[in-house]
């Protein structure tokens, strides 16, 4: 009995992140794109403003390209970094990118929550 109960409460916890703001777009809830990219605009604003001092283009550039972002660091280290000529540079690089992509993750499943939080508790969508 307690397996199923602890399944149950993965499988809610899960329907918080499955959906992110393209897939409402794309499917044709446009409100619930909007309004959700509306309230992760303002939370995910003060959180990376208070945090690292993020600038309005490093926010939207984190709503538009939540999953591009990892792309984008697998490339860096699979295949840039080693054409960085000194070792100094490649490690100041290495934590750069790493503090910056804790920060990326966070407010990525802060994004996710959010946006299907408002579809199921706003627009009563089933998640």
């Amino acid at each position: 009995m307690n397996k199923k109960k602890s399944s149950s409460g993965l499988k809610t916890y899960y329907g918080y992140l499955k959906n992110s703001i393209p897939y409402y777009w794309y499917t044709g809830k446009k409100d619930i794109a909007i309004s959700g990219f509306l309230a992760t605009l303002a939370v995910d604003g003060m959180f990376l403003h208070e945090t690292v001092g993020a600038s309005a283009i490093l926010l939207i550039f984190m709503l538009i390209m939540d999953k591009m972002v990892l792309v984008l660091v697998g490339v860096y280290f699979l295949f840039i970094r080693n054409l960085l000529p000194f070792e100094k540079l490649a490690e100041y690089v290495d934590g750069y990118i790493l503090e910056t992509m804790l920060f990326f993750v966070i407010a990525a499943l802060a994004q996710r929550v959010i946006v299907n939080a408002i579809a199921k508790f706003y627009f009563n969508e089933k998640l």
